[in-house]
């Protein structure tokens, strides 16, 4: 018989959420999502990569909401990375060491 590796409890299909004080952002981990932003994510600015990145994993009704938050540039920064944390199952240090190695 052949072994079988059952992976059912790794496999969730609950979305990931960000939260910001009260407010909570579901953001969209999908496989397919995640690496269309990843591939657009190498043409884009960095100040176009947090708005697209906001519209395309949280949805434009949230990215709307973040805008109205006027976050200063370091929070952006940090919801950025948290976002991304979330969509790919990464811790979010990890996600943070990679941005800061990347700006260098």
């Amino acid at each position: 018989m052949a072994k079988v590796y059952d992976l059912t409890a790794k496999l969730s299909v609950e979305k990931p959420i960000i939260k910001i004080g009260e407010k909570e952002f579901e953001v969209d981990d999908n496989h397919k999502t995640v690496l269309f932003v990843q591939a657009e994510l190498e043409k884009k600015s960095e100040a176009e990569a947090f708005d697209f990145v906001f519209e395309k994993l949280l949805g434009k009704e949230a990215k709307k909401e973040i805008e109205e938050m006027e976050l200063s540039f370091n929070g952006i920064k940090t919801l950025f990375m948290g976002v991304m944390a979330a969509a790919s199952g990464e811790e979010l240090e990890v996600v943070e060491a990679r941005f800061q190695q990347a700006t260098k």
